[in-house]
This record gives C-alpha cells, structure tokens and sequence, in this order.
C-alpha cells in the first residue's frame, strides 16, 4: 500500500536542494556571465549565494540520511548505481564540490577563464539537482505520480523561489549609484582598468541589476513552463479542494515573473528592486510548497478512488 507519509521527508529534501541548485546556477550564470573581469563582480552577494546554496545541499543530504533512517542503508543506495537515490546523491555531491570550489576560486583571486569555467561547471551541477530532484519521485507506488511531467514540474517549479532568492540578494547588497570603490587616498585595486584610480566609481546600479533581473525573469518563466503541463493535465480531472493548492501554485509562479518584469522597469531605484525580490521570493516559495501540497492531496485522493473502486462494495 503507498503510504503518503514516508514522501514528505522526501518532499521537503527536495524543496531545500532544488532551490538551493537553482540558487547556484543564477549565481554562477551571474559569474559566467561576458563582461567586466570576473574578478571585480566576485563580491558579497555571490559569496553569500553560493554560501547559501552549499546550507540547501547540505541541509538536503541531512534530510535525506535521516529519512534512510542509517547510514549502512546510505552506503547500500550508493552501491547500486541504478537507484534513483544513487543519482541525487551524486549529484548533490557533484553541486557540493563545485559550489565549494567556485567560492575558493573567488576568495584566491582566480582569473577570469578559470573562474568562468568554474562557474559554468557550477551552474551545470545545480541544473543536474534540480533535474535529480524531479526524476527521484519516479517511478512511484502512487499511479498519479508516474508521468515524467511530474519530474519537470519539480525539476523547475523551485526555479522561480531560487533565482528569486538571488536576486533579493543582489539587490540588498549591492552599493547606491555613486558610491566609490575605494575610500579616498586608498590604492586602486588590483587590476583594475587604466585611468580607473584617480576616481573609480560603480558601474550605474541599473547596469549592475540588470543581468541578475533577466536571469530570474528567465527562471520564473521556465518554473511557468515546466509545472503548467502536469498541473493542466491533472487539474482537468480534479474537483474538490486541492484545486486551491493549484491555484496558489499557478498565481505564485505567475506574480514571481510579475515581480521580475516590473523590477526590470525599476531597476534604477533600488528599494523598489529589493521590496519586489523579497516578494517574488516569497511567492516563489509559496509556489513551490503548493506544488508538492498538490501532489499529496492528489496521490491520496486518487489511491482512495482506486481503493474504493477495488473494494465489494465499490464494485457493486
């Protein structure tokens, strides 16, 4: 019999992983990103993301040893390569390692190639999480889960709260327009750019908020495209109250995009960009506890028709 209870562990493993995979590939496609040196764009907000995203994991294989209930039952997963839990460890300590090694990189002054590959390679890992995280629930004892929209419904669903997250980072943290870079009579920075150290300044903060905006705006939209096909082919057969949870999930999703666009159109004023990160975050949170919230409500609710069905009476 599918017991519902034994997957929320699982549930919530994946929430903390996924957003925190997706947390790193905005990060790191911040830091791959063709422009000014890598090095002068490796400062808090990067560091403190990456920091971030390395919690989630790390809070994701913690949730994930202590619903395997011992780690003998760990080593016994990890030694049959064809688990679906042999694939998300890995890859959560595949995201581990380069999210580890591009924060050493940044804090050693590695150069730019070596720092954008870093980051790319970091950015593939968090993706391989987020794609983990969704083909873990399959194959499933609860018939309703087993369709590979439900993967990429999970897979991309955490994307909107995690690139959300970054930019709320990004934005709190990053210097008004005019701020110097270094106080006056202090040295100019190590490689900075010529004519830069009589009076270096920021770049305009709508040019340093801009890629990190179109980075969640593209996010959001793919957390959108990926969990509306499973949530349109299950929500037609549904009728009772877990059509609110798709509701929150759909309207979460949709206002973090929302969020995103009219950031977009504000990013000059940074208060404004931060409130709206901080909401998108939330939504984007919101979107993705309502997505799993469903899933419960449906996989009982269909295990119930099924068993009713199935029963003398049912069949009468």
């Amino acid at each position: 019999m599918a017991d519902m209870a034994s997957q929320w562990p699982m549930m919530l493993a994946t929430l903390l992983t996924g957003m925190a995979g997706w947390l790193l590939v905005a990060a790191c496609v911040h830091l791959a990103a063709p422009g000014a040196s890598v090095r002068a764009r490796v400062r808090p907000p990067q560091a403190l993301a990456i920091a971030l995203a390395i919690a989630g994991l790390v809070a994701g294989v913690v949730v994930q040893g202590v619903m395997l209930g011992s780690v003998g039952t760990l080593f016994q997963l990890l030694s049959r390569p064809g688990s679906r839990y042999f694939s998300l460890m890995i890859s959560l300590i595949a995201a581990l390692v380069m999210a580890i090694a591009v924060a050493v990189a940044s804090a050693q002054g590695a150069g730019s190639t070596a720092m954008r590959v870093l980051a790319a390679l970091g950015a593939l890992a968090g993706v391989a999480v987020a794609v983990t995280c969704g083909f873990v629930f399959l194959p499933s004892t609860f018939t309703a889960w087993n369709t590979p929209l439900l993967a990429v419904a999970v897979c991309g669903c955490s994307a909107a709260g995690g690139a959300s997250l970054y930019l709320l980072l990004v934005g709190a943290l990053s210097k008004p327009d005019g701020a110097p870079l270094a106080p006056t009579g202090a040295a100019a920075p190590p490689h900075g750019r010529a004519g830069q150290a009589a009076a270096p300044r920021r770049r305009p903060l709508r040019v340093r908020l801009a890629l990190p905006i179109a980075v969640t705006a593209l996010l959001c939209a793919v957390a959108l495209a990926c969990t509306l096909p499973f949530l349109a082919v299950t929500g037609t057969r549904r009728g009772d109250s877990s059509a609110a949870w798709l509701a929150v999930c759909v309207a979460g999703m949709a206002g973090a995009l929302a969020c995103a666009v009219v950031a977009w159109l504000a990013r000059s004023h940074k208060g404004a960009c931060v409130a709206l990160a901080l909401v998108a975050t939330a939504l984007g949170i919101l979107a993705a506890v309502a997505l799993r919230m469903y899933m419960g409500d449906f996989a009982t609710s269909a295990f119930t028709q099924v068993s009713s069905m199935s029963s003398p009476a049912g069949r009468l």
